[in-house]
C-alpha cells in the first residue's frame, strides 16, 4: 500500500523527491512525447516546487495542475494557483503549461463542471505528489466533510467537486479521489511527527470517511510516502 523513504533533513527529502519526480516525467516525455504533474498546495511543497523548477526538462510539454484549490482570487495568500505561480513556474519550468483553478465569472459549482470537462479526456495524469494534514485529509477531502463519499467514490464521473469543508473558511474545488489514484505514479510528501503519527492512523483506520489519505493508498498502485522530521 505505501513505499516509505525516510530522509535526514528536509532539504535531501525535498531534493529527493524533485529527482523521483523529474525522472518519471523525463520517462513520459520520452514515451509520449508529453507529460502531466498534479502538485499540492500549502507551505510543506514549496521547497520540493522550487528544486523541481531547475530540472531540465522539455517544460513547454509538461501540463501541471493542482489537487485543490481554495476559491480565492489568484492574488490571495491563500491561493494555491499563487504558491505555485511563484514556487514552480521560474527558472526552468517558467514555459509549463498551467492549468488553474480559477475563473473570475463563474460560481464555485459552474467552475468545478467546467474543469471537469476540460480534463476528462486527458487520460492518468503521470505524476501526482500529494499532500496530508494532521487530520488526514489530503487534496480537499477532509474528514467526514459534506460530500465526501461522493468526491470518494465518484459515481457520476466526475473530476473535480466544488465542496466546503466546516472546518475551512473557504469553499474549494478538488480533484476526486478516483482522478488522483489513476495517476501513474503516487507520492506523499509529509514532514514531522504529528503527520508520521497521522500516517500510522490512517494506515491502521478502516473507515475511509475519517481517514481520506486511505483512498489513496491501494494495493494495484502503491503510493511513495516521502518523510522526514
Amino acid at each position: 500500500m505505501i513505499d516509505m523513504i525516510e530522509y535526514e533533513q528536509i532539504e535531501t527529502q525535498m531534493r529527493g523527491l524533485a529527482n523521483r519526480v523529474s525522472e518519471q516525467l523525463r520517462d513520459a516525455l520520452i514515451a509520449k512525447g508529453s507529460a502531466s504533474l498534479v502538485v499540492p498546495g500549502g507551505s510543506t511543497p514549496l521547497p520540493f516546487l522550487q528544486e523541481l523548477s531547475k530540472k531540465n526538462l522539455a517544460w513547454e510539454k509538461i501540463c501541471v495542475f493542482l489537487t485543490d484549490e481554495r476559491f480565492v482570487p489568484t492574488t490571495s495568500d491563500r491561493s494555491n494557483t499563487r504558491l505555485v505561480r511563484d514556487a514552480l513556474i521560474q527558472n526552468k519550468a517558467v514555459n509549463c503549461q498551467f492549468f488553474p483553478f480559477w475563473h473570475d465569472d463563474l460560481t464555485p459549482n459552474e467552475l468545478a463542471q467546467k474543469l471537469g470537462e476540460d480534463i476528462a479526456n486527458m487520460g492518468p495524469f503521470d505524476v501526482c505528489v500529494l499532500g496530508m494534514g494532521a487530520d488526514m485529509h489530503t487534496a480537499s477531502l477532509f474528514p467526514s466533510m459534506d460530500g465526501l463519499n461522493e468526491a470518494l467514490m465518484d459515481p457520476e464521473g466526475r473530476k473535480i467537486l466544488a465542496v466546503h469543508p466546516s472546518s475551512q473558511d473557504e469553499v474549494r474545488l478538488t480533484m476526486t479521489a478516483p482522478m488522483l489514484r489513476a495517476s501513474r505514479h503516487l507520492h506523499l510528501l509529509i514532514t514531522g511527527a504529528e503527520k508520521r503519527i497521522a500516517l500510522n492512523r490512517a494506515l491502521h483506520t478502516q473507515n475511509v470517511a475519517l481517514a481520506p489519505i486511505k483512498a489513496l493508498m491501494t494495493a494495484h498502485n502503491p503510493i511513495q510516502v516521502h518523510f522526514s522530521y
